[in-house]
């Protein structure tokens, strides 16, 4: 493909992109209390996903037939065998509900059935998709995840139905820590993937890996995913007179998620672009986010203010609206895909310089 044809392919694209946010921004512009906001922003997120889609897969993408359809495929394994069968082991008892491991809504006998579920999910992924499918396979247990985490309530209903900031505290603190057991399942699903490469081979890499970069790399990544999800995932914002103090309104799950999975595509693309450290610390950072953010979440003194003061919907920063499942899924997801981004831009320089 010229290199003409496809900057102009690119450019059309791009403002195919613009035009679609721009309107998916206008119809989920209304207030964050009205009804149909969270039907709309979902419209306006489905429709912004279909433009990048457009602008990486269409028909100026380098992206060969094949390849795309292997993407499709593991994807499609994923999010069938992980997102429907995890969805029956992990289901919380109603709509309005969440599902916790910290909260008891998963057994340990369910996890064990999980672990050895995404193993035997991704590996099978790497066998149908073929040779060198390793990476797309590592995809098929994060997107499974991320199919039941949208299915889920929202955790302000789940913190409302707690009385006292001591049991609240305890919600939180148990959280912290639920983070690392999602995280487990994503990296059971990566080692299923590389199932056929030899340990020989495995251990190479990990032995030509700078420790330096990968410490930096995931204090970069933890920076750039609570930055981010802080800026995105903001429902509404209240300023109260205590030394310039602001709580925040649950945001919509739909706004959650797309607000974690943009905020690891910057952060898997800048570890990639900058420190040359593969997917898997990125993906590691996300359940650090967790534990951060949930102990900051769990201070006595600001629970207490809140529950003097605001309902239960409200929270002292965006992070204490999301669910440790929803930070892992679209965080390790995100962190792949800003990953491949960079691998992609730096060769295209390279076919065109």
């Amino acid at each position: 493909m010229s290199k003409t044809f496809r900057i102009q392919g690119l450019i059309v694209s791009l403002l195919f992109v613009v035009v679609i946010g721009v309107f998916a921004i206008t119809s989920s512009g209304d207030s964050a209390y009205d009804l149909q906001y969270s039907s709309n922003l979902g419209k306006g997120v489905a429709m912004y996903f279909v433009a990048m889609l457009l602008l990486f897969f269409g028909p100026v993408s380098d992206i060969s037939v094949l390849a795309k359809f292997k993407i499709a495929l593991s994807l499609t394994i994923g999010m069938v065998v992980v997102g429907l069968v995890v969805w029956q082991i992990i289901a919380p008892a109603s709509e309005f509900d969440v599902s916790s491991i910290a909260l008891g809504s998963v057994s340990l006998g369910g996890f064990l059935i999980l672990l050895t579920l995404s193993f035997f999910t991704a590996s099978m992924t790497t066998f149908l998709v073929g040779k060198n499918g390793a990476d797309l396979a590592s995809c098929a247990v994060p997107i499974g995840l991320g199919a039941c985490a949208v299915r889920m309530g929202e955790l302000a209903i789940t913190i409302g139905s707690y009385h006292g900031a001591q049991d609240i505290h305890s919600v939180y603190f148990g959280m912290s820590w639920e983070g690392f057991a999602w995280l487990l399942l994503v990296l059971i699903g990566i080692a299923g993937a590389n199932v056929g490469i030899p340990f020989s081979l495995l251990r190479k890499r990990a032995a030509s890996v700078d420790k330096k970069s990968v410490g930096i790399a995931i204090v970069i990544s933890v920076l750039v995913g609570m930055f981010g999800t802080n800026l995105l995932a903001i429902g509404a914002r209240v300023v109260v007179d205590r030394e310039v103090f602001s709580v925040t309104r649950q945001a919509y799950t739909g706004q959650v998620c797309f607000a974690v999975l943009i905020s690891f595509i910057a952060a898997g693309f800048l570890c990639r672009h900058f420190f040359k450290v593969h997917y898997i610390v990125p993906v590691i950072s996300t359940a650090f986010v967790v534990f951060i953010t949930m102990i900051r979440a769990s201070r006595m003194s600001d629970l207490e203010y809140l529950g003097a003061n605001f309902p239960s919907s409200f929270f002292v920063n965006s992070f204490a609206g999301i669910l440790p499942i929803q930070m892992v899924a679209f965080g390790s997801l995100g962190a792949m895909t800003g990953y491949w981004f960079s691998v992609l831009l730096k060769q295209w320089h390279k076919e065109n310089s």
